[in-house]
Order: C-alpha cells, then structure tokens, then sequence
C-alpha cells in the first residue's frame, strides 16, 4: 500500500506527502484490517477532520454542531454495521469481527462497540498519521539520519521506536487515578484525581533516558525506569 502510494506521485518529483501519503496510508490499512470497503475512506477522513481540525475561523457553536454531526454520521455507520454483523451467524474473521466477540459470553455490547469504533477511529487514523508525518519532517531536517537509514535499513525498527519518543505527536491526555498513586518524589496523587499527563515531558526526561535531547537510531530507547501504570485509568 506504501508502494503504490508512492507511485501516484513518484514521476512527478514533489509532493503534499501529508495528505497524499501520511493521510490514506493508515486509513487504508484501517479499512483493511477491519474488513470495511476502501470507498468508505472520504467519510471517515471527514469524520476525522471535524473532530480534530475543525474550521477554526467559523464561530464556536458551528464547529460543535459540526463536531456532533460528524460524530453522529460515524455511531449510525458503525450501528448499521453492529446490526448486521450481529444477525449473522459468522460475526466474521476480521478486527471488527473480533471486536464483536470480545465481551462476556462471547458478545461485547452495542454501546461498547460503539465506543471502541470511535476511539480506534481517533487513534488509528490521525495518531498514526501525525506520527509518520513527525518522522519524515524530522528526516527531512536531518539528512545525515536520512542517509544512515538508506544505507542500513535494519536500523528502521529501533529508528521507529526513538523517532516516535523524540517526534512526539500526541502530546498529553488525561488520566484518572483509581488508587492512591504514589510517586518517585514521595508524593501521592489521590485516587479520583484527574490528571494532564505529559508524553513529550515524559520523553525527554533524563531520569529516564540518558540522552534524551540526542536522537541515536542505532538501538531501541528503553528507559532506566519503568512507570508503574497500575491504578492509571483513561
């Protein structure tokens, strides 16, 4: 799929590599594993673009509405599709289809496949996008890495994995602590506390890695301590 991209604008020497490559490449791939049509691919971009980059010379209660809508059209997609798997008798052999039968005895939930379409939606067309659009642009400004990876390319999977950390595209969330969540400084976040937590600090942090602000693609950045994640939830 990345080959025949490339091939749509490989004899003209230039292009927007956002939305000609960075955009359809993951939806595509999403389309795919999730055994939906690849002419589905414009509604689901516009579903994309109205929830995280909305229009924002237009006033605040139009890009909610548009906002809404878009988040309506995506739940009736994914309800009309819920419907019709479910009264089959192969729920069938794609994620969707393991999605279905993830639940209790067998079967999740209408509202929880709802919900879990829409975040993978979220996640796995914009992250994966910003994330490889991260990536090019830091290649792009950095020639001697660019050559390092042409000229070895066993070295993609560790350079993956310290572009990702070094080009963080998503930058914060927020989590809640479902129990007393104790820190390396000795102090305690509360359970119930809602929290902003910071990739990118978390990224470059030389407790954690020793050199962070240096982008070594020869081996995979493992950090010299590991977040306890328990008692984190989304």
């Amino acid at each position: 799929m990345a080959n025949d991209l490339l091939d749509t604008f490989f004899d003209t020497g230039s292009a927007d590599v956002i939305e000609e490559w960075c955009v359809p490449l993951p939806s595509a791939i999403f389309l795919s594993i999730m055994g939906l049509p690849q002419d589905d691919l414009p509604e689901f971009h516009a579903f994309v673009r109205a929830q995280l980059r909305p229009d924002r010379s237009l006033p605040r209660d139009v890009i909610l509405e548009q906002m809404s809508a878009a988040a309506d059209r995506l739940y009736a997609y994914f309800d009309k599709i819920y419907l019709d798997r479910t009264s089959q008798y192969s729920l069938g052999e794609d994620l969707i289809g393991w999605i279905l039968a993830s639940g209790d005895n067998g079967r999740i939930t209408r509202e929880e496949f709802l919900d879990v379409m829409y975040l993978l939606m979220m996640a796995g067309l914009d992250t994966v996008t910003a994330s490889l659009g991260c990536i090019l642009s830091y290649l792009a400004r950095n020639p001697e890495h660019r050559r390092q990876l042409i000229e070895d390319p066993s070295l993609w999977p560790a350079a993956v994995e310290e572009l990702m950390r070094f080009e963080t595209p998503v930058q914060y969330a927020q989590r809640k602590a479902d129990v007393d969540l104790p820190l390396p400084s000795g102090e305690t976040i509360p359970a119930d506390t809602l929290m902003y937590v910071s990739w990118s600090a978390a990224n470059l942090d030389p407790d954690a890695f020793a050199d962070p602000l240096e982008v070594n693609l020869t081996s995979v950045p493992i950090p010299t301590y590991r977040t306890r994640a328990a008692g984190i939830g989304a």
